[in-house]
C-alpha cells in the first residue's frame, strides 16, 4: 500500500496539483515540501534504445532510500498524526482514499525531508507545541460537550455547527496565534512586578553546586530574566486569554442561538454530574491527542483540569460578554419552551396557563428575557418565571383570600382549582427541588467521585498497595450489609422503644381509652385535633417565611370587589420588609425553588412585571378615553366655509 501523506500544517490527507511542479494541500493550501512533479519527453523516451535518450527518464528511477531506524518523532508531527488518525477505522478509510486519489501523489517522499527530528528543541518548538495542544484540547472539550448535549439531552444537532463557528471566531479574537504572541507574553512577565515570587538564579551546568531537582529536570527549557519557566508563563497566558470555562460558555451560547430550552442551570448541573465533559474531559482529550511530548512538559490534568467553576449568577454575564465581543445580535430566550418545562416541573396544567402567559409575553416583551452583560441584572429564567407567576395569580385568583388556610379545615373543604393547586404546591415542595444523580445512594456517589472528582489520580505507591486496599474495601462494601442501615432496622428499634415507653404507663393508656368512649368527647377531641393540625401547618409556614425574611399576613376580610392584590415592600429601620399572605407565598416559594433563586429576588421580579403591566394598562386607558379637541381647521371641520360671491356662480 502506498504511503499516506498528510499535510504538516493541518493534518489533512490529499493534495492538489498546482500545475507548476508542486502540490498543495486541499484544505489549507500549504505547499508540500517533499513532493515534486517530474516530466518526461516522449521523443526522448523513444530514442532511449539508440543511446541518445534523455538523461531523465521514467525508466531510470532512483531507489527509495531505506527509512532510518529512529524512534524519536517530532512532537508536532506526533500531535497532528494523533489527530488525523484517532482510531484504526479512520486510518483504514484514509488509506483507501489515498490509494484512489488522482489529485495528488501518495509517495514517495524522497525529494526532501521534513524537520530534523534528531535536533534539540528550540524556543519556537516549545511555544508552538504548548499553544497548539492547549487550543486543540479546548476545541475537543467543546466538541465532546456538544456531542453529549445532542446524544444525552436531546438538544438539536445545530449546536455543533454553531459552536464550531463561535469557537473559531473566539480563537481569532483572542490573538494567541499572532506572530509575536510568545515574545510579548515573556516580555509582559518580565515587566510585571513579581514581589511574591522568589527569583531563581540561572542554571549553570558546568558548576558543581547543588541545584534544585526541578531546575535540573527542566534545565533545557527557555526562561525569562527572572528564571521563571517560559512554558508555565505561556500556559498562564493561554488560560487567561482562553479560559477553560469558555467551553461551557460557548456550548451554552450555541444552544441559546439555536433557540433551545437549555438554561445555565442545566449546563452547570450536567457538568457537575459528569454528564457534560468538563472536570474529567482531560482523560478523553489525552486519548485523542496523545501523551505530552518533550516540547510540552505539562501533564494533561494540569493543562485541562479546571481550577474554578463559573457561578450561576455570572454565567449569563459571561455568555453575553462573549456574544458582544463577537459582534452577535443575540435573540431573547425561547419563552414558550422554557415556560412549558417550568410548568411541568411544578405539576401545573400548561395547556391552561400557557395561552395567557404567551399573550402577556407578546404584549410586554420585557428586557429581562435578553442576555445582559450587567452582573446586577436578574437572570433570564427569573423573568420567564415572573410572567408565569402573574398569569397563575390572575387565572386562579390568588389575591390574599385565605384559600389555603380554609382548605386545612375539614369542615370547610374547598373543591376549587385554586385550593387544589396550592395544596399540591405545598405538598410537593420537596419534590420540585433540583436533584443530582450522584445523590441517589452511597454507591452512586462513590462511583461519581471515582469517575469525576478523582479522575486521573494515580496511587502514590509504586507497588500498587493502595489500589489493592481500595479494591478490597470496595468489594467489602458491595458484599457486606451494614446492620445499622438495613431496611427496617432503625424503624424496628424505634418501634420497640415506643412500645417500651407505652408499656410503662398502662393505667394512663386505659384511662384515655375509657374517656374516648363518649360521643361528645370524641367530637371535641376530633375538632381539637383538627384545629391543632391547622395551627401547626400555619406555624410551619410562618417559620419558613421568617427564614426568608417574610412576614405573615392574615387573609383579607370584607373584600368588596375581586381585584388584583399588589404586595409592596416597606422600609423598616433601614431594611426592606416583605409581607405576603399564605396563598401568594406558597406559589412564590415553589417557583423560586424551580429557578434556583432566593424568594425575595423572585418577589422583586414579579413586582417589576406587575408595575410594568399597571403602567401599560394606565396608558391604554388614558388613550381610550382621550377626547379630541374642537376642530378649527378648515379642512377638518364639518362646517362648510362661507365664501364671497363668485362670478361663475352668479351668472347662473
Amino acid at each position: 500500500m502506498a504511503e499516506v501523506l498528510t499535510c504538516y500544517v493541518c493534518g489533512n490527507v490529499g493534495f492538489d496539483d498546482g500545475s507548476n511542479g508542486f502540490f498543495y494541500c486541499m484544505r489549507c493550501g500549504s505547499q508540500a515540501e517533499d513532493i515534486v512533479e517530474t516530466g518526461d519527453d516522449q521523443e526522448a523516451v523513444d530514442l532511449i534504445g539508440t543511446g541518445h535518450g534523455s538523461v531523465y527518464s521514467s525508466y531510470f528511477l532512483r531507489q527509495k532510500p531505506a527509512a532510518p531506524q529512529n524512534n524519536m518523532v517530532s512532537p508536532l508531527s506526533q500531535f497532528w498524526s494523533s489527530l488525523a488518525h484517532d482510531n484504526a477505522a479512520a486510518k483504514k478509510d484514509q488509506a483507501c482514499v489515498a490509494d484512489t486519489d488522482v489529485t495528488g501523489p501518495t509517495g514517495p517522499s524522497d525529494f526532501g525531508s521534513g524537520l530534523d527530528e534528531s535536533r534539540p528543541l528550540c524556543y519556537d518548538d516549545y511555544y508552538s507545541e504548548i499553544r497548539i495542544r492547549y487550543v486543540m484540547g479546548i476545541q475537543l472539550m467543546i466538541q465532546l460537550q456538544c456531542q453529549a448535549s445532542v446524544e444525552t439531552f436531546g438538544v438539536t444537532e445545530l449546536v455543533c455547527g454553531l459552536a464550531a463557528s463561535l469557537w473559531f471566531r473566539y480563537v481569532v479574537m483572542s490573538g494567541v496565534f499572532d506572530d509575536n504572541w510568545a515574545d510579548e507574553t515573556i516580555r509582559e512577565s518580565e515587566i510585571q512586578k513579581s514581589d511574591h515570587l522568589r527569583p531563581v538564579s540561572p542554571i549553570l551546568s558546568t558548576t558543581g553546586e547543588a541545584q534544585n531537582a526541578s531546575n535540573v529536570r527542566y534545565k533545557e527549557e527557555p526562561r525569562n530574566i527572572h528564571g521563571q519557566r517560559a512554558v508555565l508563563i505561556w500556559l498562564k497566558s493561554l488560560r487567561r486569554s482562553i479560559p477553560i470555562h469558555c467551553s461551557l460558555v460557548i456550548s451554552f451560547l450555541a444552544c441559546h442561538i439555536a433557540r433551545s430550552r437549555v438554561l445555565p442551570t442545566d449546563i452547570i448541573k450536567w457538568s457537575l454530574e459528569g454528564n457534560l465533559p468538563y472536570f474529567s474531559a482531560f482523560i478523553e482529550i489525552e486519548k485523542v491527542i496523545g501523551q505530552p511530548s518533550k516540547a510540552c512538559p505539562i501533564s494533561s490534568i494540569s493543562m485541562f483540569r479546571p481550577s474554578e467553576f463559573p457561578s450561576l449568577q455570572n454565567f449569563e454575564t459571561l455568555t453575553a460578554s462573549l456574544g458582544q465581543s463577537l459582534g452577535l445580535d443575540l435573540p431573547p430566550v425561547n419563552f414558550h419552551a422554557i415556560s412549558t418545562c417550568y410548568l411541568n416541573q411544578l405539576f401545573l396544567p400548561s395547556e391552561k396557563i400557557m395561552p395567557y402567559a404567551c399573550k402577556m409575553y407578546e404584549w410586554l416583551m420585557p428586557p429581562e428575557l435578553w442576555l445582559s452583560t450587567n452582573e446586577s441584572r436578574l437572570p433570564t429564567r427569573v423573568g420567564v418565571m415572573s410572567i408565569l407567576v402573574v398569569s397563575i395569580r390572575i387565572l386562579y385568583n390568588i389575591n390574599g383570600l385565605g384559600i389555603w388556610e380554609s382548605s386545612l379545615s375539614t369542615g370547610r373543604k374547598l373543591e376549587s382549582e385554586t385550593a387544589e393547586l396550592l395544596s399540591n404546591l405545598e405538598a410537593r415542595y420537596d419534590e420540585i427541588a433540583p436533584k443530582y444523580e450522584y445523590s441517589k445512594d452511597l454507591a452512586t456517589y462513590l462511583q461519581f467521585c471515582k469517575d469525576v472528582v478523582f479522575a486521573g489520580v494515580k496511587p502514590s505507591l509504586e507497588n500498587h498497595e493502595e489500589e489493592k486496599i481500595i479494591e478490597s474495601l470496595w468489594d467489602y462494601y458491595e458484599k457486606e450489609d451494614c446492620p445499622l442501615l438495613a431496611e427496617g432496622g432503625i424503624q424496628q428499634k424505634r418501634s420497640r422503644s415506643n412500645e417500651r415507653f407505652s408499656n410503662n404507663f398502662p393505667d394512663r393508656n386505659k384511662k384515655i381509652r375509657d374517656n374516648n368512649e363518649t360521643p361528645r368527647t370524641l367530637n371535641y377531641e376530633h375538632r381539637k385535633s383538627e384545629e391543632t393540625k391547622k395551627e401547626k401547618a400555619i406555624g410551619r409556614l410562618k417559620l419558613d417565611m421568617e427564614e426568608h425574611m417574610f412576614y405573615y399576613m392574615p387573609p383579607r376580610k370584607r373584600v368588596t370587589k375581586p381585584d388584583y392584590f399588589v404586595y409592596e415592600r416597606k422600609l423598616d429601620e433601614g431594611a426592606l420588609t416583605y409581607i405576603a399572605d399564605a396563598d401568594y407565598y406558597i406559589l412564590l416559594r415553589a417557583c423560586a425553588r424551580v429557578v434556583q433563586i432566593d424568594v425575595r429576588v423572585m418577589h422583586d421580579a414579579v413586582s417589576r412585571i406587575e408595575r410594568r403591566l399597571a403602567w401599560i394598562e394606565k396608558r391604554i386607558n388614558y388613550c381610550l378615553h382621550l377626547k379630541h379637541p374642537a376642530m378649527s381647521c378648515d379642512f377638518c371641520s364639518n362646517v362648510a366655509p362661507v365664501h364671497g360671491t363668485d362670478d361663475s356662480c352668479s351668472s347662473h
